[in-house]
């Protein structure tokens, strides 16, 4: 039986302070108590929870932002410019694309 690299740490950890403090064990107790001890280990973000540090918390929303304009697509009103073009025989009006509000993508 193979035993993960970190319930072998653990195993170490307690045997040497089992040890320092005169309490017997056997092999398969100290296995079976650092198996524990991972476990429990594994599961300490549920029992405490901890917010992301802002950084990181600033870093999800900047690549939620990021993700939203790649799947934006070319806006069909104006072709992407941004802007709607009116010519009238002589004249001539451009104004911002109500459908993109000028970004020229949705």
């Amino acid at each position: 039986m193979t035993t993960s690299p970190y319930v072998e740490y653990w195993m170490e950890c307690l045997g040497n302070s089992l040890e320092e403090h005169g309490i017997g064990f056997t092999p398969e107790q100290l296995r079976g108590v650092a198996e524990d001890i991972q476990t429990a280990y594994l599961c300490r973000e549920q029992a405490f929870y901890t917010p992301d540090h802002p950084a990181i918390q600033e870093l999800k929303t900047v690549q939620r932002q990021l993700k939203a304009e790649q799947d934006k697509r070319v806006c069909k009103e104006c072709k992407g410019t941004g802007s709607i073009t009116e010519s009238w025989l002589d004249r001539s009006s451009t104004t911002t694309c109500g459908a993109c509000h000028g970004e020229g993508k949705r």
